[in-house]
């Protein structure tokens, strides 16, 4: 997991993003790392111990994902008025219901 704070130079450091949780023990480690190019914003690697569980031998189908995403999306978008939240939903649902019918959870298997 990564967050950022921002300095210049010789600055005091000030947080711009939290790490939220309701099980504070999962963080194991912060450090702070140098700044990506040019930016002033430093990069917070946080180290954090999650229990998860694994579904031995069950994969997603990618292909069929990237072809039900295939879509011309400028004829799409094309046929809905100026309103970018329209598009913004559009495309997401698309996305989201493509993970739902081609990729496993392990709530599929319990």
């Amino acid at each position: 997991m990564q967050s950022a704070i921002k300095a210049r130079g010789a600055d005091t450091p000030h947080l711009l993003d939290l790490v939220v949780t309701d099980t504070p023990d999962i963080i194991q480690d912060i450090t702070i790392r140098s700044p990506l190019g040019k930016s002033d914003y430093a990069v917070l690697n946080i180290k954090c111990k999650l229990d998860t569980q694994t579904v031995n031998n069950v994969k997603g189908d990618y292909e069929k994902l990237r072809k039900s995403l295939d879509i011309d999306w400028a004829q799409v978008f094309g046929n809905f008025d100026n309103g970018v939240d329209k598009k913004w939903d559009y495309l997401k649902n698309s996305f989201i219901s493509g993970i739902q019918n081609y990729i496993p959870t392990i709530s599929d298997f319990q």
